[in-house]
């Protein structure tokens, strides 16, 4: 798959970046072809899901490959499909109600475990970003993980200061959808440095 991307991606130079896709039930073996798709097949950046083989994104198998990550300068992109497990999958069996909590919870829980499980502090010039499951979700769940760390910070001692200054520095991007009403209270909130588009483009939602 990594070999076709490049191949895509090199047929319109200058206008497209290629994503890795790596075997993260195998962190190991994600690590290497990493590297070879850094250094071989010109790569820009690495795709993940919410979790893989019951690995959350704190996990400390995962944390050479975070180090291989951050030692080349690719950022890692999760975006969360509705597979299962993931966040209400198990619940329903209706396509709208899976599709509309899967990607915006998961995410959630995504940069709660990348934030509190002390991952961009463990990796200071790590970049992780958040993408297609829109922004306005994203002040809400810094004031609730705020709150909680001011009375249950011992539960999270890999985390040294509190989830929002994580979330709001430039380690992290978070994409957001062309139409959100509520784009410009998030951009005030978060800064619009930390936002990045996804068109989504040829899904049937793409806009």
């Amino acid at each position: 798959a990594n070999d076709r991307i490049a191949e895509a991606v090199a047929r319109h130079p200058g206008h497209f970046g290629g994503f890795a896709a790596l075997p993260m039930q195998d962190p190991d073996a994600a690590s290497q072809e990493l590297i070879r798709c850094v250094k071989d097949l010109g790569s820009v950046a690495v795709a993940v899901a919410g979790h893989s083989a019951g690995r959350n994104l704190d996990h400390p198998d995962l944390y050479p490959f975070y180090a291989k990550a951050e030692e080349l300068g690719v950022p890692v992109c999760v975006h969360v499909g509705s597979g299962r497990p993931a966040a209400a999958a198990e619940r329903f069996d209706n396509p709208y109600f899976v599709h509309a909590t899967t990607h915006a919870f998961e995410q959630m829980i995504g940069v709660m475990c990348i934030v509190g499980g002390g991952i961009l502090e463990r990796y200071p010039k790590l970049k992780v970003a958040f993408l297609e499951a829109g922004a306005g979700w994203v002040p809400y769940w810094m004031e609730r993980l705020d709150e909680h760390y001011e009375y249950m910070a011992p539960a999270v001692p890999l985390m040294k200061k509190p989830p929002s200054e994580y979330m709001k520095s430039a380690q992290v991007y978070y994409s957001f959808e062309p139409d959100e009403r509520t784009l410009n209270f998030v951009m005030d909130y978060i800064g619009e440095d930390r936002l990045v588009f996804a068109s989504d483009y040829n899904h049937g939602d793409s806009k």
